[in-house]
């Protein structure tokens, strides 16, 4: 007879008494629910009872002594049941035929007994994460091949004869100079009384290639090889004692995945993954300010048995809840104080409990830890040692040259000001690695900035075509004296954009900043802006279905990277189709960084002054200032409904069932609202189209466009969700910000905007699309090569 069916279902209360009328049950499995109380004594009564699956529970008490008399009982599991106990000694009388025995996470106290080590019967024994003292025997059974006992208080040193054995001891109090000569090299520098580093130089950073080779990173990084598998404990150290890494279930990934839609991807193409925490350690740091960076990626092609969903602990703190790897890579940025007490880093990963009602595929089944790569940097200046020898000589120069210096320094200063008194004040880049023009140089380029050089005007500036003189073709951005964009913006532009390297962001050549000169470099975009290929001109492109699908997606990709991947995470907050370039394939970029706001990855929200463009502010923003990477999201809603739809976001001729509306999401839910197809927004120049990706872009961008920010998906999900790997679900209600808009220009930058919001009672959902056919395909269109470039409009 098996009870298995109430696994993982978070049952409450108490277990029933009557349980012990199932005389002929074999298998009992009541692990990952809510029961209290104490373990019934009367389960001792189920006589041919072979396995008791308990964990994960909040049962408390101690463990009732009638279990160790099942003469039929294989496995027992009672993990993480807040069981308050010290063991029998009496283990030598029991009959017990133990296979397994998993007692870990609880608050079991006292000492180990010798005899639970010698059950003839027993292959595993997991007593992790206790409060067990004292010493470990001398001897053991030889069928005893898997041994947990870290995170206790055991003392003592391993008998020799206990190698060979998958033995985890981290966290102990074992001594390092006996444990040192018979346990792989490092398990000393994984105790509480550590004293690893005592004297020694410490480390300053931590480069991890995980379950990969050793790299070196495109910025000259080396990532160390984390790929050793050749130890049976359960833990590894890095040469140096550097590093460390504890698991449970483990094993390695590596894959020839091409992954283009992040920085270095070669360290997204290996990881370790365990169904157990997983755990790395940073041994011997220096005291301090680290930052860490984690990046994931799900390479796993064998993904029916996994579902990669764990929290993040740093120092033994939650970082992230419900951290789900998706295919998409991505990165997670987090500070860390390293304090005298322990010198260590300490990185958890620990795999979530997925309850049975939401397994609804296989694939659904169990949940892992995955980790890619994961880089510790500090946020001190690192001083060597020859800095440190070479301090007092240094000294000594200064100071007998610091007069003079001084003399000349200020003479060089006083002409400086001189000569740039009357042309504004020189700005400095704050070390920034950018190339830097002069401005006589962008001007030869330009042509003296002639007017048919002239690409486009935007609020901040004007953009011109110019030719270096090594001949590269690019876009100069030349920035108004009376633009509302002053230094900080220009900085900001600057500063954001120089560190961001992705194929869906456009590429920043350099800047100039000679007196009040304000000047931009970028790589100059034959194809113009999306606004322009959508709704402009007659004999513009012409955007077939699957160039808009991957301009939509490469967009998405473009700003999950902001969010995510970049060294710090950036809210663009100006997404609109005038600042997607295309290049010469017509493959899109994202430009204009000048209102970009940097974001730390401790704060919730920004509280800033509003800016941005009309029609694409998301409302929580616009009325209170409140700027989260949703404001983005919210941007990329409507740039999708207008890639669909092929019409301006804001636009008084939008007519639909009587009604005048003069926004896009206005006309859309009036569509959606009234008619039995959403096909009816398709843009009429589309003459095929694939009716699945035209239903998911538009239920994808209603979801992105809802009033609430926390509905709105992130950039991750919605990549997800147009590729077809994540389900979109049921649609909110109609969100109730849509309103009559008092509006001017649609492409002009504003400062504040007067809503007049009224409530709809809707609550239908996403209407149904037909499957049964799609369309067939049109090849993609790169575009002429005589394309103009004075249709190169509104960039930048």
């Amino acid at each position: 007879m098996l009870l298995q069916d109430v696994e993982g279902n978070f049952f409450q209360g108490y277990i029933l008494s009557s349980i012990e009328n199932l005389i002929n049950l074999k298998y009992l499995y009541l692990s990952n629910n809510n029961f209290e109380g104490e373990i019934l004594n009367s389960l001792g009564n189920l006589k041919k009872l072979r396995i008791l699956s308990l964990s994960n529970n909040k049962f408390g008490g101690e463990i009732p002594k009638n279990l160790w008399n099942l003469k039929t009982l294989e496995e027992l599991y009672l993990r993480n049941c807040s069981l308050e106990d010290s063991l029998p000694d009496e283990y030598s009388e029991i009959h017990t035929p133990l296979i397994i025995l998993d007692l870990g996470f609880n608050d079991l106290v006292g000492k180990v007994p010798n005899t639970i080590f010698n059950i003839s019967t027993l292959e595993s024994l997991y007593l992790n994460n206790n409060g067990f003292t004292g010493v470990l025997p001398d001897k053991k059974s030889d069928n005893l091949t898997i041994i947990d006992l870290s995170n206790n208080n055991l003392e003592g040193y391993i008998d020799p004869k206990w190698n060979g054995v998958a033995l985890n001891l981290v966290n102990n109090k074992f001594s390092s100079k006996e444990t040192e000569k018979i346990q792989p090299r490092g398990l000393e520098c994984l105790q509480q009384t550590s004293n690893c580093f005592m004297g020694e130089n410490l480390f300053t950073s931590l480069t991890i290639n995980c379950g990969g080779e050793k790299i070196k990173s495109e910025d000259g990084t080396i990532f160390e090889a984390d790929n050793n598998n050749k130890t049976n404990t359960y833990f590894y150290v890095a040469d140096k004692n550097k590093w460390a890494v504890t698991f449970g279930e483990c094993r390695f990934i590596n894959s020839t995945k091409n992954i283009t839609d992040a920085q270095d991807p070669k360290l997204y193409q290996s990881a370790r993954t365990s169904t157990k925490t997983l755990k790395y350690y940073g041994l011997g740091l220096k005291v301090g300010n680290y930052t860490i960076e984690l990046m994931f990626a799900n390479i796993d092609d064998d993904d029916n048995t996994y579902r990669y969903i764990f929290d993040i602990y740093i120092q033994g703190i939650l970082q992230e809840k419900d951290c789900e790897i998706l295919k998409e890579p991505f990165k997670k940025t987090y500070k860390v104080i390293v304090t005298n007490d322990t010198k260590n880093l300490e990185i958890s990963f620990s795999p979530k409990l997925y309850p049975k009602e939401l397994k609804l595929i296989q694939k659904h089944l169990s949940t892992a830890v995955l980790i890619s790569a994961i880089k510790v940097i500090p946020n001190f200046k690192v001083e060597n040692g020859s800095t440190k020898r070479s301090a007092a000589v240094i000294g000594a120069s200064v100071g007998v040259s610091i007069f003079i210096l001084s003399c000349i320094v200020g003479y060089y200063l006083w002409k400086r000001h001189r000569k740039y008194r009357d042309e504004g004040n020189n700005i400095e880049l704050n070390g920034l690695e950018v190339n830097t023009y002069r401005f006589p140089e962008l001007n030869t380029a330009t042509e003296n900035f002639k007017p048919a050089n002239k690409l486009g005007e935007g609020g901040f500036g004007v953009v011109y075509k110019g030719t270096l003189y090594n001949g590269d073709t690019v876009a100069v951005k030349k920035l108004l004296a009376e633009s509302i964009q002053g230094n900080e913006q220009f900085i900001a532009e600057v500063a954001t954009i120089s560190e961001v390297r992705q194929r869906n962001l456009v590429k920043l050549h350099g800047c100039c900043c000679q007196g009040n000169k304000r000047m931009l470099v970028y790589e100059y975009m034959k194809n113009g802006s999306l606004d322009t290929a959508l709704y402009g001109r007659t004999g513009q492109l012409e955007l077939d279905w699957d160039i808009r699908f991957t301009i939509c997606l490469g967009i998405a990709k473009g700003l999950n990277y902001l969010h995510q991947y970049s060294r710090h995470r950036i809210i663009h907050r100006d997404i609109k189709s005038s600042n997607i370039l295309l290049d010469q394939h017509l493959n899109p970029k994202i430009c204009d960084f000048g209102l970009a706001k940097l974001y730390e990855d401790k704060m919730t929200h920004i509280t800033t002054r509003m800016a941005g463009t009309y029609g694409y502010l998301a409302p929580e923003y616009a009325l209170s200032g409140h700027l989260t990477e949703k404001v983005d999201v919210f941007a990329f809603g409507v740039v999708a409904l207008e890639i669909v739809s092929g019409k301006c976001c804001v636009d008084y001729s939008f007519v639909s069932f009587g009604s005048n509306q003069s926004y896009i999401i206005q006309w859309v839910w009036n569509i959606h609202e009234n008619m039995d197809d959403d096909l009816a927004m398709v843009d009429p120049k589309l003459k095929s189209f694939n009716k699945e990706e035209v239903c998911r872009i538009i239920q994808v961008a209603l979801l992105c466009t809802q009033m609430d920010s926390m509905s709105r998906p992130s950039m991750s999900h919605v990549i997800a969700m147009l590729n077809g790997e994540k389900d979109i679900g049921t649609l909110p209600s109609k969100p109730s910000y849509l309103m009559f808009w008092d509006i001017g220009n649609s492409s002009r930058a504003i400062d504040d905007i007067e809503f007049q919001p009224y409530q709809f009672d809707s609550r239908q959902q996403i209407s149904s699309c037909s499957y049964s056919q799609s369309m067939p395909l049109r090849h993609a269109q790169t575009g002429s090569s005589e394309q103009k470039d004075e249709d190169y409009t509104k960039t930048f």
